[in-house]
């Protein structure tokens, strides 16, 4: 899967999908809100609360706001 923020770009390994309650989900349908823990595989980079990301993988597209970069 690829991540965009600003102008990088990076592939990533999604570690986990929750919904809502924090139960971890398998299918992610259009129009939900869930809450994805990804990894970079390359390299790290600066991520900091409040910037926007684009995660993709081929035409599937999830829009999305970072809340909480881990360390």
């Amino acid at each position: 899967m690829t991540i965009h923020i600003l102008h990088n770009k990076q592939q990533v390994l999604v570690v986990d999908v929750q919904d809502a309650t924090g139960a971890s989900v398998e299918v992610v349908r259009q129009g939900a809100r869930e809450t994805v823990t990804f990894q970079f595989v390359k390299r790290p980079q600066y991520v900091r609360p409040g910037m926007k990301a684009i995660l993709r993988d081929g035409r599937v597209r999830c829009y999305g706001v970072v809340t909480e970069p881990s360390g």
